[in-house]
């Protein structure tokens, strides 16, 4: 993904910077690896307050949601 450095730069040292992760998640399908890396790296340095789930991203069915927060992918 590009810019993917510098978003997560600036995410991580302005508070007032929240991420959309459509992007990230549509290459699932084509790069799962390359995303579980990208999301691990985003949790880390940015956290996960800051992080926005869309369900415009492609590739991935949510088949449940747990009351705990615990998801289930098809």
């Amino acid at each position: 993904m590009p810019y993917f450095d510098e978003t997560v730069s600036i995410a991580a040292r302005f508070p007032n910077v929240h991420l959309a992760l459509s992007a990230n998640l549509c290459f699932t399908p084509i790069a799962p690896r390359l995303v579980q890396t990208q999301l691990g790296r985003l949790l880390m340095e940015v956290e996960a307050d800051k992080l926005l789930w869309g369900s415009e991203a492609g590739g991935l069915e949510l088949d449940a949601v747990a009351p705990d927060g615990t998801v289930r992918v098809r």
